[in-house]
């Protein structure tokens, strides 16, 4: 037996190892097949992987209701006013909001093809104090309609304190995101 604190499982028989056995059992959630497939396809249609979904669901006691993006996290060509056709297609069928924080200068993405984001709101200044910041996200989430622990920031590198000043239910970076065969 290790000291206090140990996480190690006990040796293979005895009383330790039936305690051990139920201890473990009981953490683990015992989903119907049915519930099981559901979410499974749910995460599928949200482009994440079910662990990430699952960890979601878990860690927050809500779906995926919507998806903040940045614009370094969309990959956003200014100049041309477009994005990369893998991401607008996958943003496209997203079945939640679609909200672009970006600079007004992206409003292009809106007009030019409504079905591949819902919004654009401001993002926060990158000077922005972490009360600033924090006041920011939660405007877009109420002018959304969109509860925090609901919503997944898509952006480049957590630059974004974003997901953590918003309550956010994950940041999750864009390239792992956009990834293909994701």
């Amino acid at each position: 037996m290790s000291g206090i604190g140990h996480n190690n499982p006990p040796g293979s028989t005895g009383w330790q190892k039936h305690c051990w056995t139920v201890a473990r059992a009981e953490l683990l959630p015992r989903l119907p097949i049915e519930t099981l497939k559901t979410r499974i396809a749910r995460a599928k249609a949200l482009g994440l992987p079910y662990k990430t979904y699952a960890s979601i669901r878990a860690g927050t006691g809500r779906d995926v209701i919507g998806f903040l993006f940045s614009q370094n996290g969309l990959r956003a060509d200014m100049r041309s006013v477009t994005l990369p056709r893998a991401h607008a297609d996958r943003l496209e069928s997203l079945p939640v909001k679609r909200v672009l924080l970006g600079a007004e200068g992206a409003r292009p993405f809106l007009t030019r093809d409504p079905k591949i984001l819902d919004a654009l709101e401001p993002a926060p200044l990158p000077s922005a104090s972490w009360a600033e910041t924090r006041a920011a996200i939660k405007s877009t989430l109420r002018a959304q309609n969109l509860p925090g622990q609901a919503v997944i920031l898509i952006g480049t590198h957590p630059q974004e304190p974003w997901a953590h000043a918003g309550q956010l239910a994950r940041f999750i970076n864009s390239h792992d995101y956009f990834a293909p065969g994701t």
